[in-house]
């Protein structure tokens, strides 16, 4: 994901940058192009400023990205040692989306309320992505009583997958 820079402002470049790392694909890589200034501009960038900017960004998902990470692997580990207590993992996977859920609570309270740009985007993506961990936590949950809709392996294992990928970004 290019994301183009030449004067825009620190607030506006971590929106940007938290938008593009959050995206819900895998293998994400984040590129930011610092170009020249335009002639006039009020304020030069300094290009190692903003490289700073985005290593505070990604050092921010370096936790929530390792976490979910050992949780595929060790889901691996324990389907390469024989069949899977299904519950038990249905519970792992809730547990995980609400931690997800939390990392984007997190985020959202940590973000600078300045304008309403500001609250557009805690709202809109922040706020967003958290409740959708809500509910497929509230999802997996449900399938610890519903005996007539249970997930199979691949499911489950999608799920491990997609939650791996989540903070997971170059």
């Amino acid at each position: 994901i290019l994301i183009p820079c030449q004067d825009e402002d620190a607030a506006m470049l971590t929106r940007a940058l938290m938008s593009a790392a959050l995206q819900t694909f895998p293998h994400r890589r984040v590129v930011l192009l610092i170009d020249e200034p335009a002639a006039g501009a009020a304020e030069v960038r300094d290009p190692a400023t903003l490289r700073t900017l985005t290593r505070k960004l990604q050092q921010s998902l370096l936790g929530p990205a390792g976490k979910f990470s050992r949780a595929l692997r060790d889901y691996r580990a324990r389907q390469a040692q024989g069949p899977l207590d299904m519950p038990m993992e249905w519970r792992r996977l809730t547990e995980l989306n609400l931690d997800a859920a939390e990392g984007y609570r997190c985020y959202a309270q940590r973000h600078p309320g300045d304008d309403h740009v500001d609250g557009h985007f805690v709202e809109h993506v922040l706020e967003r992505l958290c409740n959708e961990h809500l509910v497929r936590a509230q999802k997996w949950q449900g399938y610890l009583t519903d005996t007539q809709a249970v997930p199979g392996v691949e499911n489950v294992d999608r799920e491990y997958r997609r939650l791996a990928a989540l903070f997971s970004v170059e």
